[in-house]
């Protein structure tokens, strides 16, 4: 099972080179702490959209407007769960089945 940074890799292809925090589709949120969401995956309130600077970049860094579907919408259309995804025992899962990306 594929992590958020490897589907975009995947989908995109990897620029080792370059760092996500050097992307112009990365947001930042402030509350009690800071934290980062890319704009093409999907951005939500929940941790499982939480992005990380030190990862390397995908093919849309270069991209100035991503217009396809947020690839985390498209992730629960296949029911693919990323394995960051933390299941809870008893939790509902909107996510079920395998790699099919």
């Amino acid at each position: 099972m594929l992590n958020k940074i490897d589907i975009m890799h995947k989908l995109f292809g990897e620029i080792p080179d370059r760092k996500c925090k050097d992307c112009q589709h990365l947001c930042s949120h402030t509350a009690s702490h800071k934290w980062y969401k890319c704009e093409c995956y999907g951005l939500s309130a929940s941790t499982a959209t939480d992005w990380r600077l030190k990862w390397a970049a995908c093919g849309l860094i270069d991209v100035a407007e991503y217009k396809g579907r947020p690839i985390v919408k498209q992730l629960k259309a296949l029911n693919y769960k990323p394995k960051e995804a933390v299941e809870i025992e008893g939790q509902m899962s909107l996510f079920e089945g395998g790699e099919n990306l």
